[in-house]
């Protein structure tokens, strides 16, 4: 749905998913990327971000530091390595990298700006770890695809398709 700018329709489907599993950090996620990426309300993603974090603590824990230090995305880069080292994430779900990598992007990626390598690789990261553990879903690895597409490295695409 937010692929076709309908962000009103898919904040009220998250919202009403919300309603229904309270637990499911998904939806949650999904909101605080929307509210961050295409509508810059930073603040409506950090109110979002929080309870799915909390959804799913033994994995974030650590991690919402850079959404919490948002005044510039250098010093929120930095915040995010920082920690994700401490926490050292693990999980084996390719949707969690997926999301994890989409939020760092946000952060690190300006349009007014080339990202420079080492934040390129960063970022990379994050969705390496989504294709190490997506297996045969497809779904992820589309996402994976997408997202080097959109960056602009076809090459590191080729093996998702």
């Amino acid at each position: 749905m937010s692929q076709q700018a309908d962000y009103p329709r898919a904040i009220d489907v998250l919202k009403d998913a919300i309603k229904a599993k309270p637990k499911d950090a998904g939806p949650y996620l999904q909101l605080a990327f929307i509210y961050a990426k295409y509508l810059r309300k930073s603040d409506q993603a950090v109110k979002y971000a929080k309870p799915g974090y909390r959804a799913r603590r033994a994995e974030f824990r650590g991690v919402s530091a850079p959404l919490r230090n948002r005044s510039s995305s250098r010093p929120a880069a930095k915040s995010a390595d920082r920690a994700r080292s401490r926490a050292n994430v693990k999980s084996d779900d390719p949707t969690f990298w997926i999301r994890l990598g989409k939020l760092y992007a946000t952060i690190i990626f300006k349009s007014d700006s080339e990202p420079k390598p080492e934040e390129l690789k960063r970022v990379n990261s994050f969705f390496d770890k989504a294709v190490a553990n997506a297996g045969n879903d497809s779904a992820a690895l589309k996402e994976v695809a997408d997202y080097y597409a959109a960056s602009q490295q076809i090459q590191e695409a080729i093996p998702c398709i």
